[in-house]
């Protein structure tokens, strides 16, 4: 019975440890994530420090802005900046993105794009331009398995605990009331979670496939990969080519819905490319012919693509929706042109980096979203 308070115990010690090494490596961050959090608990009390409206565009902004400054400490962090650089270059970024998120319509600014950007750029902040593809996937995948555990086990906590209060209540009539089970799964999910998970970014760029125990878990991955996600991928692509095909016998027009198809696949393959890209070595026969034509297996669904946009267009006009359907096709043909002989082959950190660049400049300028 002892082991129950002990494991409890690590579990907020673990918990602290990881709130404290995310308030000493990304202070800003912290510090809006807590500012999230209080001004979550307040709209369960109906309190509003701004408009009402407005409340959802003010948490989109600290969002954003915490986003971009935990990119930008890694990105200094990986170029052995110092300190005062580091968090210099973090308090910048994050205002100019959290004004251009909170004051989005005045300043022509398409948030959601650029909020999404912001959170996929955080891997990639230290790896563009320095070191390779191997430390880049090993740095993306565990900062995605430590916040995916980190979430987790809040989640898992705070269920078991809330289990108990209710418990409690049904068995002695004694409890909390209601409304406090909000403010316990908000303040869960708005400062532990995310505090929890900064803590578990890793602190080194360098790192390499792991070897031992973890390379178990690799090991798994590599088995999902080869035996269910790559033969897939496969069997889609050879549906999206005899659709092609049907649809240049019969002269058809695509289908509405093929545009979101296309462009889904086209996405998931490039996700695909890059997940796999350590395992190419020894790797099933599948795998292997995915990671060699993956470009050429595209190129026909990518075309019905910009067959069906054009339809599209040319009939009811251009809209958002159509919008980031272009953009989609954009950011697949230009990751194909970079798998042309030359520097950029094969290199799985501009595979994923276009997308997040056209993602964000998306969200502002002449050619955004924002007008469409």
């Amino acid at each position: 019975m002892r082991s129950a308070p002990r494991h409890v115990g690590q579990f907020w010690r673990s918990l602290a440890a990881g709130a404290g090494v995310a308030a000493f490596r990304f202070p800003l961050a912290s510090l809006l994530i807590v500012a999230i959090a209080i001004l979550s608990n307040l709209a369960l009390r109906d309190v509003y420090p701004v408009a009402e409206d407005d409340l959802a565009w003010l948490l989109a902004a600290f969002y954003g802005a915490a986003a971009m400054s935990v990119g930008m400490v890694l990105a200094m962090e990986a170029r052995g900046a110092s300190a005062a650089v580091r968090q210099g270059a973090s308090v910048l970024v994050a205002l100019v993105v959290g004004a251009a998120i909170w004051a989005g319509p005045a300043l022509a600014v398409f948030p959601p794009p650029l909020i999404v950007a912001a959170t996929f750029a955080v891997p990639l902040a230290g790896y563009l331009g320095l070191r390779d593809a191997e430390r880049f996937w090993v740095f993306t995948f565990w900062t995605v398995v430590g916040v995916s555990l980190a979430f987790l086990s809040v989640l898992l906590f705070v269920l078991g605990l809330s289990a108990i209060l209710e418990m409690i209540r049904y068995l002695f009539e004694v409890g909390l009331p209601g409304d406090a089970y909000e403010h316990i799964f908000a303040t869960a999910f708005a400062l532990v979670g995310p505090l929890f998970a900064l803590g578990r970014i890793p602190h080194h760029f360098d790192e390499r496939m792991p070897a031992g125990q973890d390379e178990r878990l690799i090991s798994g991955l590599r088995i999902l990969f080869d035996w269910v996600a790559v033969p897939l991928v496969l069997a889609t692509a050879l549906v999206l080519h005899l659709y092609a095909a049907k649809i240049l016998v019969t002269g058809d027009v695509p289908k509405g819905e093929i545009g979101w198809i296309v462009t889904f696949f086209a996405l998931f393959v490039l996700m695909l490319r890059i997940a796999v890209d350590p395992f190419r070595a020894g790797a099933a026969a599948a795998t292997r012919l995915f990671t060699r034509y993956f470009a050429l297996a595209l190129l026909v669904p990518l075309s019905l693509l910009a067959y069906a946009i054009w339809l599209s267009i040319g009939a009811q006009g251009f809209t958002l929706e159509r919008y980031y359907l272009v953009l989609g096709a954009l950011a697949a043909w230009l990751v194909l042109a970079l798998q042309l002989p030359g520097r950029t082959r094969g290199d799985i950190r501009w595979m994923a980096a276009v997308p997040v660049l056209l993602l964000a400049l998306s969200a502002f300028g002449p050619w955004g979203a924002y007008d469409t």
